[in-house]
């Protein structure tokens, strides 16, 4: 400061710069003073909030303390600030209207560092690396164009999915989450024909398990105290570490066997053409890749199957098998439904994309699967860039801002009785508050990092579940004495929230489902 007055030449100057550093320092002490943190729980010195939050079911957790505090709950986690959203008005206010300033990624040392999962870009901060990544998935999954090129490839999965369930539905469970692989692979490398070797498949399947059933992102230690990252696995309370070891070999060889394969395959010239081709062909330099183009590609590539911004093919397998597990709880609304498809589609062919648009009940229960249980309950934390003001409180710059999707699909505000699986409250809304209310605007995420994956995965879901309920019926299964085994409702939740697995009875409803089936794959 005296320098700075010094060089200023005059006692007027002086006097000037005094003045506006007495402004500067009283707007701050008043800022700080009448504009407090949002209200939360108390912390206790040096922890903070960390000995009120555990390490599974923080979205009921994050619920509780908003029906104590409000929308907005403040919390940290030793020093780490942490804004807690619980309401859609909150989310759209901040994620989308300030998309600018809530955009960025959190610091996730256990995915980023331990898992060494950094080129993936749900976990990229909003650099051009990002952009670039955004550029060509939203190219790939967003325009109309390429959406109507995935039709047959759609079609085709949920053919197979179909013929896996008749052949041996009591693995309903394995086979709903290898027809969301499956689709993947062949759209990020156009690896159909490989997925019946299992080894490419096992790979990526036990990358997403290492990521979505690990400790919740924001309860993990090491994203705390990012030196922990340094103990050896084999110390006590490293047990982080230890997966670390197997998860993290497991993310290095989805990410590098498959397009490794695929540049040896273009380099032949035979290849199914798909979206790292694609993006290969366009930026190769006379068949060369420099290492950081090709290390986006493969971390774009890898996003189609984890999912980019909240949402990928794990969580489809989530919805999928939270279809079939509130039909079995609810043959009334299966029988409706069914009764919906048939009306449209009759029994001589299976549902097509096209037929959406006469089939609202169907898109109804959709609705009600997605908001019922939410497959990602927290989203992907996003972090603030800047100090920021909301309904008269402190926000501080480096936050992590966690959206509760949880709470929000919840609110008994936006949707009476929410606990209560009844697709038929979409029904009794008109056209405008149907569009205020649907899941689809807040379990894809927000504002700039909202999924651009959100189109196909919707598509895929909803020709999935049309042609599953066209086809099969769904029903309790039946112990040796004939009596219904009654589903529990219990819930595997780490990042993601999948059912527990469960019985159930699933069968062909016709004899002409296979012949059908049949005939479409001779096409």
């Amino acid at each position: 400061m005296p320098g700075i007055l010094a060089s200023s030449g005059t006692p007027e100057a002086a006097v000037v710069l005094l003045s506006l550093l007495t402004c500067y320092l009283c707007t701050r002490w008043t800022h700080r003073k009448y504009e407090a943190y949002p209200p939360g729980p108390t912390p206790m010195p040096f922890f903070g909030n960390l000995h009120q939050l555990p390490f599974k079911d923080q979205h009921e957790t994050f619920r509780e303390w908003a029906h104590t505090y409000g929308e907005v709950v403040y919390a940290q986690i030793f020093r780490k600030p942490m804004i807690l959203l619980n309401s859609l008005r909150a989310v759209q206010d901040l994620m989308e209207k300030k998309g600018a300033i809530y955009s960025d990624r959190a610091g996730l040392t256990l995915w980023e560092d331990v898992y060494d999962f950094k080129p993936v870009t749900a976990f990229m901060n909003a650099d051009e690396d990002w952009r670039e990544h955004r550029k060509w998935l939203q190219a790939a999954l967003e325009t109309e164009r390429a959406l109507t090129g995935l039709h047959t490839t759609l079609k085709s999965s949920v053919d197979k999915l179909i013929i896996k369930l008749l052949d041996s539905p009591n693995a309903f469970f394995a086979h709903v989450q290898r027809y969301t692989s499956d689709l993947t692979l062949d759209l990020a490398y156009g690896m159909d024909e490989l997925t019946a070797d299992e080894a490419y498949n096992r790979t990526a399947e036990d990358a997403v398990h290492a990521i979505t059933h690990s400790d919740s992102m924001v309860a993990s230690l090491v994203d705390f105290f990012p030196i922990l990252k340094y103990v050896p696995s084999w110390m006590p309370g490293a047990a982080y570490n230890r997966d670390a070891v197997k998860a993290r070999h497991v993310i290095r060889q989805m990410l590098d066997v498959l397009f490794d394969l695929l540049l040896k395959n273009i380099t032949s010239g035979v290849y199914k053409p798909s979206f790292s081709s694609a993006w290969i062909e366009a930026v190769s330099d006379n068949g060369q890749l420099p290492p950081r183009v090709a290390y986006n590609i493969k971390g774009a590539a890898a996003t189609l199957y984890v999912g980019s911004s909240n949402y990928g093919v794990a969580q489809s397998a989530v919805v999928l098998l939270t279809l079939i597990l509130t039909m079995t709880l609810h043959p009334e609304v299966l029988r409706k439904v069914q009764e919906e498809i048939g009306a449209v589609v009759g029994a001589e062919r299976l549902p097509e994309l096209y037929d959406r648009k006469q089939l609202p009940y169907l898109d109804c229960v959709l609705l009600e699967v997605y908001r019922w249980n939410p497959p990602i309950p927290l989203g992907a934390p996003h972090a603030l860039t800047q100090d920021d003001i909301y309904k008269g409180y402190f926000l501080p710059k480096g936050s992590s801002v966690i959206s509760n999707i949880w709470a929000i699909s919840r609110d008994p505000s936006i949707y009476p009785d929410p606990d209560a699986f009844r697709p038929e409250r979409f029904e009794e809304m008109d056209a405008e508050k149907v569009k205020a209310c649907d899941p689809k605007r807040y379990i894809f995420g927000f504002g700039r990092r909202i999924c651009p994956g959100r189109h196909l995965a919707d598509m895929s879901v909803w020709l999935a579940a049309a042609t599953i309920l066209a086809t099969l019926d769904i029903r309790k299964a039946c112990d040796f004495n004939g009596n219904e085994i009654e589903p529990t409702l219990s819930f595997i939740t780490g990042v993601t929230r999948s059912p527990r697995e469960f019985v159930c009875s699933i069968r062909s409803r016709n004899q002409t489902v296979i012949e059908l089936i049949a005939q479409e794959d001779a096409h």
